[in-house]
């Protein structure tokens, strides 16, 4: 029983259903993704060796006119790219030092990709970590019912889940308020509330799971 529990822990079965639900989103756009990587890399590759040309940067970089069904295949495109970066939301903090150093304030992005394709492409896989942690905490809180400490939370892990519950949630809580006045039309807002919404309430349990391992710890001596 003990066996089974193990190999139906929440601790893997998150991780592992986000990123192939992540996969599942994308996987209709990946000619398209895929097409974008090559781009970037054959703009890498030029960049080594000589100096592109207008010509080249223009054919790379800057888009044919769209008529109207091609623009609606491409914001379904973009609405797809975003999906994953909405699951995985803790992976953009990652970067949060390399912004708040970097002279230009952006993210770090390959050179040649656009950041929505590189977050795309990147979330589901930094994603894993957070995912875990999170199955770690509903593990726990499980355990905790029947007072057993398994897994035991670390403290790191709940300063990390108390940081990322207060941003979540204010940030869920905020973007419905002040977000909906000037935002980008084209950014999907109520996407990343819920998204936010959804990591404050994973971020608790963790928290509350470590709460809950400390209160038996405490009990039992």
């Amino acid at each position: 029983m003990f066996r089974v529990s193990r190999l139906l822990a929440f601790r893997w079965i998150l991780p592992i259903a986000q990123l192939l639900l992540s996969v599942v989103i994308l996987w209709p756009v990946r000619h398209e993704l895929t097409q974008q990587v090559q781009d970037a890399i054959r703009f890498r590759r030029l960049s080594k060796t000589r100096a592109p040309t207008a010509n080249e940067v223009l054919a790379i970089v800057i888009p044919e006119r769209l008529t109207q069904e091609q623009e609606s295949e491409f914001k379904r495109f973009e609405t797809r790219k975003w999906l994953p970066s909405v699951l995985n939301l803790p992976s953009l903090l990652i970067q949060l030092p390399y912004v708040i150093l970097s002279p230009s304030k952006d993210e770090w992005v390959p050179t040649g990709l656009d950041l929505m394709t590189w977050r795309a492409i990147s979330g589901p896989l930094v994603g894993l970590l957070f995912w875990w942690s999170a199955g770690r905490g509903i593990d726990a809180l499980l355990a905790a019912r029947q007072r057993r400490v398994q897994p035991k939370i670390s403290w790191v892990e709940a300063v990390a889940g108390i940081g990322l519950f207060l941003f979540c949630a204010i940030a869920a809580i905020c973007f419905p308020i002040f977000g909906y006045s000037d935002h980008d039309p084209d950014f999907p807002l109520k996407l990343f509330s819920c998204g936010f919404g959804m990591w404050a309430l994973l971020a608790g349990m963790v928290v509350l799971a470590k709460f809950r391992q400390w209160n038996i710890g405490r009990v039992s001596r």
